[in-house]
């Protein structure tokens, strides 16, 4: 549901915006929910039963790297194989592209 929801604004802001922007800022957000994540395991290893804040926190970091990813590489990922080849070939290498 996040990503549906998420990816809505991407079809309607990539062209505004840019291809650029839009994929870094998700970079950085997918990253930054990375290192939260993992931060959040390192600490607490064997600990989740006692520290359910923590295990909250990192629910929560997961359903933000949906957003992130839902808003920038999800879409723009099939958008930029749809552009990257001439269009004497654009139909077998989209379809490649999608196939790996």
């Amino acid at each position: 549901m996040a990503m549906f929801v998420a990816t809505i604004p991407a079809v309607l802001w990539i062209d505004a915006v840019g291809r650029k922007p839009v994929l870094i800022s998700g970079a950085i957000g997918v990253a930054f929910c990375h290192i939260i994540i993992a931060v959040l395991f390192a600490r607490n290893a064997n600990q989740w039963p006692t520290h359910h804040a923590s295990g909250w926190a990192a629910v929560s970091m997961v359903w933000i790297f949906v957003i992130h990813f839902g808003y920038s590489w999800g879409p723009c990922a099939w958008i930029l194989i749809a552009e990257i080849w001439p269009m004497s070939v654009r139909a077998k290498g989209i379809a490649l592209g999608a196939s790996s």
